[in-house]
């Protein structure tokens, strides 16, 4: 059964994270020079393994250019710092009592001291006990969260060479199979891609940590 659950957190990861970004962004990049056909075309076996390969290492590359960009780690980081070292002058404290239970538990479970404020390895430590539990939800957000971060970058990508490729057919140094108009429908997309997916990632980063709290406390005040 645990094996189960773990194989279902890998793929869930995997699908999420990395594959899905890294087949949106392949396709999105070949379109201008193969023409939306190629989502319809009929491929092979071979094909279809080197698309999954290729899909999947884009993906892996989107999340390590994402984690420059953006991390649940540091949103995690920062409200820990809130609770802890309380907020700015000026800042509405927004600290919730689960927050400072959290930490209180933290430390008894992990022996730490008061002046302890290592909490990516904290982050990164809650996330892998979970991972043990029957308590998913904070894993699955987790996954939303690098999904969407991964089409962010996906986003950034397209925005650059869509506009690479545009400049490039003005002065007659490339071609595509795509019109100039289809490309300049192509780039406002990839805007608002870009936009909406950062939005929501930021939405998922918060549910995350929030989830996360509640659910190692619940499991905590469990055993």
């Amino acid at each position: 059964m645990q094996t189960e659950e773990s194989l279902s957190h890998f793929n869930l990861y995997d699908i999420l994270a990395s594959f899905l970004p890294g087949a949106f962004l392949l396709l999105s990049l070949l379109i201008p020079y193969s023409g939306a056909e190629i989502i319809l075309t009929e491929v092979t076996v071979g094909g279809s393994i080197v698309f999954i390969v290729f899909a999947y290492t884009l993906g892996l590359m989107t999340q390590a250019l994402g984690g420059t960009i953006h991390s649940s780690e540091d949103d995690f980081i920062e409200r820990m710092r809130r609770v802890t070292e309380g907020t700015k002058d000026g800042e509405a404290s927004d600290v919730k009592p689960t927050d400072i239970q959290f930490v209180e538990s933290v430390r008894a479970e992990f022996d730490l001291d008061a002046s302890y404020n290592d909490w990516e390895s904290i982050y990164r430590l809650v996330l892998a006990k979970l991972e043990t539990t029957s308590r998913s939800r904070s894993i699955r957000l987790q996954a939303l969260f690098l999904a969407m971060r991964g089409f962010t970058v996906c986003g950034i990508v397209l925005i650059m060479a869509y506009t690479a490729l545009l400049v490039l057919i003005s002065f007659d140094l490339a071609e595509a199979a795509a019109s100039t108009g289809t490309l300049l429908v192509l780039l406002p997309l990839a805007i608002v891609l870009t936009f909406l997916s950062w939005s929501r990632g930021a939405e998922f980063s918060e549910d995350v940590i929030s989830y996360m709290i509640l659910e190692y406390t619940l499991e905590r005040n469990n055993t």
